[in-house]
């Protein structure tokens, strides 16, 4: 009895006890107590948890909600894109308005045979005054 492992023992339960006895008081939210039960304690964990969970189904439908919506959204935006795709087509020139093939060697050809008769001329001006 009077054994110093058995003090160490004794003060090892006492303190163990003392453990117990404030996690009890933790959870109970109330006394100390070992015989009394923790119920009161309990009993508003699992309002709050219940309350908690209530939250969550509704967070819940809220976010499938919005998932629904956002899925919508994208199917009308790719039926728009392809709206903008398929029937709005870019236009094509039919027939290209320049360069002209046929007018532009007359203009070219008849602009030399001009130059050409100006210097003729100024030619045979130059050699009737000599």
């Amino acid at each position: 009895m009077n054994s110093p492992a058995l003090a160490s023992l004794q003060q090892k339960i006492t303190t163990i006890k003392s453990q117990i006895s404030e996690i009890h008081q933790r959870v109970s939210g109330g006394s100390a107590d070992h015989a009394a039960a923790p119920t009161e304690g309990w009993a508003s964990v699992m309002d709050t948890n219940t309350l908690l969970l209530d939250q969550m189904k509704e967070a819940q439908t809220h976010y499938d909600e919005a998932r629904n919506t956002l899925r919508e959204l994208r199917q009308n935006a790719v039926k728009q894109n392809a709206y903008v795709l398929i029937y709005v087509r870019p236009v094509k020139a039919g027939e290209a308005t320049f360069p002209r093939y046929l007018l532009s060697p007359l203009t070219v050809t008849g602009c030399a045979f001009i130059a050409w008769a100006i210097s003729l001329l100024l030619f045979y001006a130059l050699r009737d005054s000599r």
